[in-house]
């Protein structure tokens, strides 16, 4: 498995390796929306660290915005962190952004992009506080 998933009492971080594919973002996402524990998800902080390639289709990123959007009337407070350090990833969450919008109403999640896993913890923990 390329990925794993690793559920914390009010998070979830899901962390890719170098064999990062499309299918593998799908199972993923299935996988992460049809658990139960997504409807008292405060964060989830997806960590690409390890990727170095994204073979990755527009389409799947029109699947998954869809699919953000029917877990988002579920529970629409989830920050979402990604975490990258290469340059293709910020377009890869605006393209996903774009289609959670058109899917939406406009809405998402809060989403913000690190390039440490330990700047994501600190944004989404530090959000539990308030």
């Amino acid at each position: 498995m390329s990925y794993k998933l690793d559920w914390k009492d009010k998070g979830l971080v899901c962390e890719f390796n170098r064999e990062f594919s499309n299918e593998n973002l799908l199972e993923s996402n299935a996988e992460i929306i049809n658990d139960p524990r997504l409807l008292s998800l405060e964060y989830a902080i997806y960590d690409f660290s390890d990727v170095k390639e994204y073979p990755v289709e527009t389409s799947i990123f029109q699947q998954i915005g869809q699919a953000a959007a029917e877990s988002y009337k579920q529970n629409s407070i989830i920050k979402l962190a990604i975490v990258s350090n290469t340059t293709v990833m910020k377009g890869i969450m605006n393209v996903y952004k774009t289609y959670f919008q058109l899917a939406n109403n406009n809405e998402t999640w809060e989403m913000k992009m690190f390039r440490t896993r330990k700047e994501a913890e600190k944004w989404v923990l530090n959000s539990q506080l308030k």
